[in-house]
């Protein structure tokens, strides 16, 4: 439902039904924007696929006779497939096809994200930086992103903090770069670091790189959704 939402695909009173459960629920309005968030990632991943040419394996399956064999009327076809409405399992199947999808998308993005080159975030971190608002992130986050700005290149930039490690990462071509990366809340050996304490360095390093004042929660979200390109 939330993927069907994000994608605009509800109307009516369902639609409405699920604009009041997201803006009752922060953690569904999070969903929403994770949604959005790997959209935006994958077509910038494979946006310059759409300008390469059609393999011939495909263009050669729409050649010759046969082809012209397999053409079905599309109405017919869909009033064959077509089902009863049964309220639960309707929303039920629709939830599963959704689910796979996710999915499927989500392992892509993983396996992307695995590909980064070194100096660059991968993994959950890129993840969160990517999709992760610091309005309506889970208390309970592994990673939590504690503020998102500019520098001085005009570039999106985002500070965060775990247990791993934390700092400022921006946003170019490539992906996140790592600014700046402090490790997290162990210091050394043997020795803890207090968690408050590596967010201090972290924002004292984005006083050094940030260009203006921090982004509000609507020009956050305007960021991720135009992929935290500068321009």
């Amino acid at each position: 439902m939330i993927a069907a939402y994000a994608d605009g695909e509800l109307e009516g009173e369902v639609l409405r039904e699920v604009e009041a459960a997201i803006a009752a629920d922060p953690k569904l309005q999070a969903e929403v924007d994770a949604h959005l968030a790997l959209k935006v990632r994958l077509a910038k991943r494979f946006a310059p696929l759409l300008d390469r040419p059609i393999p011939t394996r495909f263009t050669a399956l729409l050649a010759g006779g046969e082809a012209e064999n397999k053409v079905v009327d599309y109405a017919e076809a869909v009033r064959k497939r077509a089902k009863p409405s049964v309220p639960g399992l309707h929303w039920r199947s629709f939830a599963g096809g959704a689910l796979a999808a996710s999915l499927v998308l989500a392992l892509v993005a993983f396996g992307l994200s695995q590909q980064s080159s070194a100096g660059y975030a991968e993994g959950q971190l890129a993840a969160a930086l990517d999709s992760q608002l610091v309005e309506t992130q889970s208390p309970q986050a592994s990673v939590r992103i504690l503020l998102s700005f500019r520098d001085g290149g005009g570039r999106f930039c985002r500070g965060f903090s775990s247990a791993a490690q934390s700092g400022v990462a921006c946003h170019d071509e490539r992906g996140w770069k790592l600014r700046k990366v402090i490790g997290g809340q162990k210091a050394g050996e043997g020795e803890y670091r207090q968690a408050g304490s590596a967010e201090a360095e972290v924002l004292s390093a984005i006083q050094d790189t940030a260009q203006g004042t921090a982004l509000d929660a609507e020009g956050e979200r305007n960021a991720m959704l135009a992929g935290w390109r500068k321009n």
